[in-house]
């Protein structure tokens, strides 16, 4: 069990690091900090896609990492607030209906769901409603994308989750 626990504690802070490392590379560190807080603290409630292995879980991370930057360095002007708001909404409707996603290395209680459901609901109302604010106040910016990118990653993870579990046969709440 504690060689497990150090082994997850290295893998997690090798990826960090990676992810941090590309941030400073591509100038991007504000935002990955918004990103990565909003991916981190959305996945401890609401669940989603759990890899087989650490390497296949660093290469999610880097994908969807990638894919981040790669809408930060191709959107600007009116873009940032359609991305904004409809990221926002896909991934408001997709928490509420999916979280939490138990995995079959991490079930859950009926506590356990109840308790992640209205957490992980509660945190992406505040998300989209610190989004919503960015888009009227600040009429979007990449801050308010990061957000949102997070929350849309978390729904993206959820949806991929639910659809394993479907067809793996163990698609229990």
């Amino acid at each position: 069990v504690y060689a497990y626990g150090f082994e997850l504690l290295l893998s997690t802070i090798f990826s960090l690091l990676t992810v941090f490392v590309m941030s400073v590379f591509f100038g991007r560190i504000t935002e990955t900090l918004v990103f990565i807080l909003t991916f981190i603290v959305m996945r401890i409630f609401a669940g989603g896609y759990h890899a087989s292995n650490h390497l296949r879980c660093f290469l999610a991370l880097i994908s969807i990492y990638s894919l981040f930057l790669i809408i930060l360095a191709f959107c600007g002007g009116r873009a940032i607030l359609w991305l904004s708001g409809g990221f926002a909404v896909i991934s408001l409707a997709t928490v509420f209906l999916l979280s939490p996603v138990a995995d079959k290395n991490k079930p859950l209680t009926e506590k356990e769901t109840k308790t992640f459901r209205l957490r992980s609901r509660v945190v992406t109302v505040f998300c989209v409603m610190v989004i919503a604010c960015g888009i009227a106040f600040l009429k979007g910016n990449f801050l308010v994308l990061s957000v949102s990118c997070g929350l849309f990653a978390v729904a993206a993870s959820l949806t991929a989750a639910k659809i394993r579990n479907f067809f793996s046969g163990r698609d229990a709440r």
